[in-house]
């Protein structure tokens, strides 16, 4: 018995896919819908404030030669890490008087600190449900940052450079993205359902399903008559 029923050709695939288009259409703009609707009002919106400081570790009237420039990307370095400590963060928790709403494991997870370009800025970035907080948090942390780090490294100076204001422009979720995922799984899930409907289905309809499922040769066909 051959196998061709196992197979289907771009001809029937484009049939099949026209006879059901209202089907893919609706489940595929009933999930991009959903998926929409759930980013928008299921998921928690995150906000992100970032603030900039200068490290140096020569004074400020001096001139700054090679190795005072890689001195200082490696101070900057040593500072990025220094603002993750637990003590600074218990510190930024208790002046901001937030200790019923963030504890340090959620402080350091929201935290980034990252030299620019292995220069001498450093940008603190705090993600967040809250954007007030957000900012807040990340000018706690850049003030804090300033005495700690003079008292562990040679840092002459260690100025806030650019100081975090309160963004209201959620990062996250993507809206977009996320829509366009959901529009995409309901084409997959549409398309799909209706090829394994029509590959389950084995009702004999035409005189070529009678080759494809049975593997018999047509010998005649009636033709159809008009009803009286």
């Amino acid at each position: 018995m051959n196998e061709n029923y196992e197979t289907i050709d771009l001809t029937e695939l484009i049939n099949l896919i026209k006879k059901h288009l209202i089907l893919i259409i609706l489940v595929t703009l009933g999930f991009g819908v959903i998926a929409g609707l759930f980013t928008k009002y299921g998921i928690d919106k995150e906000y992100s404030s970032n603030t900039v400081i200068y490290v140096n570790s020569a004074g400020k009237d001096q001139d700054m030669d090679y190795n005072t420039y890689r001195l200082n990307q490696i101070i900057a370095n040593d500072v990025a890490e220094l603002v993750k400590r637990k003590k600074v963060i218990d510190q930024v928790i208790t002046e901001l008087g937030q200790e019923k709403v963030l504890d340090y494991k959620q402080v350091k997870d929201s935290l980034s600190v990252n030299s620019i370009n292995e220069s001498n800025f450093i940008t603190i970035e705090v993600t967040l449900k809250d954007p007030n907080l957000a900012a807040a948090v990340a000018n706690k942390v850049a003030d804090l940052a300033k005495p700690e780090a003079k008292n562990m490294t040679n840092l002459e100076s260690i100025e806030v450079f650019d100081k975090a204001e309160v963004n209201k422009n959620p990062v996250s979720p993507n809206l977009m993205l996320n829509t366009a995922i959901g529009v995409v799984l309901g084409l997959m899930i549409s398309v799909g359902y209706v090829l394994l409907r029509e590959f389950m289905d084995k009702t004999i309809r035409t005189s070529k399903d009678v080759e494809r499922y049975l593997d018999l040769p047509i010998l005649g066909e009636l033709p159809k008559r008009e009803s009286l």
